[in-house]
């Protein structure tokens, strides 16, 4: 269902920036269900401990969250790069990926 929302918001209205925060939401609510950490405050205390939780390595951490406070400071902008978007799906992508496969 998701991947046809997504789908359909970029078919339809080639809106980044609400495909890159629902992506961006999703993975915070992953975060909170399954490591038990509140995501309100992203921060360097929040991503050591991730890094902690997950094992992933704290250079792409701090990426990934970099990469995601970046885009939620610049909401207010109407109009995100198909670039911007990639980047942080691809980067989600990965910290799956990464929690998935050790």
């Amino acid at each position: 269902d998701f991947a046809k929302v997504v789908g359909s918001l970029y078919y339809n209205k080639h809106d980044n920036t609400n495909i890159a925060m629902k992506r961006i939401t999703y993975l915070l609510e992953y975060i909170r269900v399954n490591f038990y950490e509140p995501t309100s405050v992203i921060n360097k205390e929040f991503m050591e401990r991730i890094c902690e939780k997950t094992g992933c390595d704290a250079i792409f951490i701090q990426e990934l969250f970099t990469t995601i406070n970046k885009i939620k400071k610049n909401i207010d902008q109407e109009w995100m790069s198909d670039t911007d978007l990639l980047k942080v799906n691809r980067l989600i992508e990965k910290f799956y990926y990464a929690i998935e496969n050790g």
